[in-house]
């Protein structure tokens, strides 16, 4: 029983205080590009930007747009460490590859169907690029 007690006591008193893991360094963060795939005409890359729009009291407890956003930017970090582990296979067949092509589908073309080309950049801290991956043509 004594021991029982030293156990719940400990794990009561690390409770009072955070973890500082919370403040270790921040991860790579990943840039996403795209432009409509064409053999003969190369055009420019547009960024696809998390739309800052105005806040309200309400978004802190029901935003479902902003929810929508950072799962897409998960995904793309997903995909980028997929591709650093297997540079030599084609992006369609990496896992998340269909979860960014639906978002693509539903959130960017508004459903229509086109060939685009996408570029994932991914910056350190200092904002250094320490990865760049651009694809070939996909439909989406």
């Amino acid at each position: 029983m004594p021991n029982e007690f030293a156990r719940i006591f400990t794990l009561i008193f690390h409770s009072f205080f955070p973890a500082w893991k919370l403040f270790d360094r921040p991860g790579d963060s990943c840039r996403v590009f795209y432009r409509p795939f064409s053999v003969q005409h190369n055009s420019d890359w547009l960024e696809i930007k998390y739309p800052q729009g105005k806040r309200n009291l309400t978004q802190l407890i029901f935003n479902p747009q902003d929810s929508q956003w950072l799962y897409f930017f998960s995904i793309i970090d997903q995909l980028a460490t997929e591709i650093t582990k297997n540079q030599n296979l084609q992006l369609e067949s990496f896992r998340h590859f269909s979860q960014l092509q639906g978002f693509l589908r539903q959130y960017i073309f508004s459903q229509q169907s086109v060939s685009i080309q996408i570029k994932i950049i991914a910056k350190n801290e200092l904002n250094k690029p320490v990865f760049e991956y651009i694809s070939d043509g996909f439909q989406c």
